[in-house]
């Protein structure tokens, strides 16, 4: 995104006897897509001027744009601040500054749901950019203040992420971004659709035509819900249009039907490898369409209840009852295996 320092000024107890003026009539340009290095000896404002970015200080003269926000000294024009705090994280110098709750997931979450994001999503959302900072989900439950220095600064970064960052590096020029969005993300998406349409290739095909959605309507996606999520919406929507459109039974031969099947299984391997949960999704199949996508949703992807809610366009508590459902069939299916559900 854009950032321009106008004018900016900024004094320290401006209304005081001892004034201390940090920055004064700064001018800078900051272009999309690209990547700029403050350097300064201590005390020459560096801090003073990031801080200014995501409005944690005001200026005193002057404006600060960052994108469509507009940040100026006068406090009733600053508008949208809020807004413009989901866009713009800041990592503080010292990550010992910003991680004060007992757990890492209780840190990662605090932002999110001081957004008005439900726990269950802040939750869902913690567990995916804790991955993206390189460290796994056994770090949760752990006291941040336990950490090494290098893993304090994981979380700290982990804490301002969205869980779409990616998509936002992508927006801002960076096509590399979306490599990564795919690396993550499509295997997972194509083993979903396969559960609707029960043809790996269609489903392959049309796990690409929702990734080819973000690219043609860059801003149909307005990070209101995981990226995961809004996929997996755009991937069942596609899907359930594609079953009502097909009209033509295709006849595949003996051979051609053993790759098919092969490549199905390869894919279960690949997203499934606790052998446990390739036991409970092949006993999907006998459930009715919704209980099989629940179950799958939320117990194969990890996403929340609300999450799942969005998917299937259903409410919580739909989704709540066709999960206690869904359970209770595959025990009497599974026996003894069915407790893995619990």
């Amino acid at each position: 995104m854009p950032i321009t320092f106008k004018e900016l000024t900024h004094v320290y107890n401006y209304d005081s006897p001892f004034p201390y003026t940090a920055l004064n009539e700064v001018n800078l340009d900051v272009k999309k897509g690209t990547f700029t290095a403050i350097i300064g000896e201590t005390g020459s404002g560096k801090s003073t001027l990031v801080q200014h970015l995501n409005a944690l200080l005001l200026p005193t003269k002057g404006e600060v744009i960052v994108d469509e926000f507009n940040v100026t000294a006068n406090k009733s024009e600053n508008k949208n601040l809020k807004q413009l705090r989901k866009k713009v994280g800041l990592v503080f110098q010292f990550p010992e500054y910003q991680l004060f709750e007992e757990t890492i997931a209780k840190d990662i979450c605090f932002g999110p749901i001081n957004f008005g994001m439900s726990e269950e999503e802040a939750l869902s959302k913690c567990k995916e950019v804790i991955k993206i900072v390189g460290l796994d989900e056994t770090y949760l439950e752990r006291n941040p203040f336990e950490l090494s220095g290098g893993q304090k600064r994981r979380v700290a970064i982990a804490g301002i992420l969205d869980g779409a960052s990616s998509y936002r590096r992508f927006l801002d020029g960076d096509k590399g971004a979306f490599d990564d969005i795919m690396k993550e993300l499509f295997n997972n998406l194509v083993f979903f659709i396969n559960g609707y349409v029960h043809d790996i290739y269609a489903a392959e095909d049309i796990a690409i035509d929702a990734f080819s959605d973000l690219i043609v309507n860059k801003h149909r996606y307005n990070f209101k819900v995981t990226l995961k999520t809004y996929l997996f919406m755009i991937g069942r929507s596609r899907a359930l249009n594609y079953i009502k459109h097909r009209k033509v039974i295709d006849f595949t031969e003996l051979t051609e039907a053993d790759n098919v099947i092969a490549e199905q299984e390869s894919l279960e391997k690949n997203i499934l490898e606790d052998e446990q949960k390739q036991i409970i999704n092949r006993a999907l199949d006998k459930l009715s369409e919704d209980m099989r996508v629940v179950v799958h949703l939320i117990y194969f992807e990890n996403m929340s209840y609300d999450e799942a809610a969005k998917v299937m366009k259903k409410n919580r508590k739909q989704v709540d009852n066709l999960l206690y459902r869904a359970k209770k069939e595959l025990r009497i299916i599974l026996g003894e295996d069915g407790e893995l559900l619990c």
